[in-house]
C-alpha cells in the first residue's frame, strides 16, 4: 500500500475522532435536541438530493438532474 494513502487515511481517522469528541462535548452541554434537528435537516437534504438525481430528463446521460445548473 502506498504510504501517502495510509497517511491520508490516518489523518481522516484522526479528524473524525476529533469531530466525534467535539460533538459529544457539545451534546453534553446542550442536550440532544440540537443534534436531532441536525439529523432531520441532513435527512431532508439527502432525500432531496437523491430525488433530484433520480429525476433525469432528456440529455441526462451522466445521472445528474438537467435543471441543477441554473442559468446555463
Amino acid at each position: 500500500m502506498d504510504w501517502e494513502f495510509f497517511r491520508l487515511y490516518a489523518l481522516v481517522a484522526a479528524g473524525l475522532v476529533v469531530v466525534i469528541f467535539i460533538l459529544f462535548a457539545v451534546m453534553e452541554a446542550t442536550g440532544p435536541g440540537v443534534f436531532l434537528l441536525l439529523l432531520v435537516a441532513l435527512g431532508i437534504a439527502a432525500a432531496s438530493e437523491s430525488r433530484g438525481k433520480r429525476k433525469g430528463g432528456p440529455g441526462d446521460e451522466d445521472g445528474w438532474s438537467s435543471d441543477a445548473g441554473g442559468g446555463e
